[in-house]
C-alpha cells in the first residue's frame, strides 16, 4: 500500500504538500524527505490507482 516517488533534490516536500492538498480519496497520507516521498494508500488496489495517476502526470526518466 506504499508508493515511493523520487523527485529532484529539495522538491519532495512541495510535491507531497500538493498531494496532501489534493485530498485524493485513495491516499491516507504522505511522508517526504528531501527527494523521496512515501505515499500511503488505502489498500493495494488504491495504490495501483494512485500509481497510475502519478504515471500519467509525471514523465518517467
Amino acid at each position: 500500500n506504499i508508493i515511493v516517488v523520487h523527485t529532484y533534490p529539495g522538491s519532495a516536500p512541495a510535491v507531497a504538500g500538493a498531494i496532501d492538498a489534493a485530498a485524493l480519496d485513495h491516499v491516507l497520507g504522505t511522508i517526504a524527505g528531501d527527494d523521496t516521498i512515501f505515499i500511503l494508500a488505502n489498500d493495494a488496489a488504491s495504490a495501483r490507482q494512485v500509481g497510475s495517476l502519478i504515471d500519467t502526470l509525471v514523465p518517467q526518466h
